[in-house]
């Protein structure tokens, strides 16, 4: 909260350090898993550096990175509420903190739903994603 204040900053700040922290941790091990074979198998084949980057890498290292997005998004949404709790006079943090101290019962329980709902909606959308970059890989199970 010194850092940054009691404004936007305090709102942002919080999820956008957890969340680049997982992704980027979950990205790194999807790109160290990597099949040496594939990028052996371009540079044999003349591929430049750009053309393994692109073409092995970043298609082999999604899974990584959208591992890291679905265990990020309930971090982030966590990590905005404690923002608005601490310091703030409106969001969903504020509305959870306001109706505590009002003894409202319902209004905290609607507002857990909301956040609920909101992230829902997120882990449906980074689970889009992650069908639409990675149906080139083959359903495991299948033979």
């Amino acid at each position: 909260m010194v850092w940054s204040g009691t404004g936007i900053r305090m709102k942002v700040l919080p999820p956008a350090v957890t969340v680049f922290f997982l992704v980027f941790l979950n990205t790194a091990v999807g790109v160290r898993e990597v099949d040496r074979g594939l990028i052996d198998a371009v540079r044999l084949m003349g591929g430049r550096r750009r053309d393994i980057v692109v073409k092995v890498v970043l298609p082999a290292s999604m899974t990584g990175l959208l591992t890291g997005l679905k265990v990020a998004v309930p971090y982030s949404l966590i990590g905005a509420v404690i923002g608005e709790l601490v310091a703030s006079n409106r969001g969903l943090g504020y509305l959870i903190s306001d109706a505590a101290a009002n003894f409202d019962t319902a209004g905290v329980f609607a507002t857990l739903v909301v956040l609920s709902v909101i992230a829902t909606v997120l882990n449906l959308i980074v689970s889009l994603i992650d069908r639409r970059a990675n149906r080139w890989k083959p359903l495991e199970g299948r033979k």
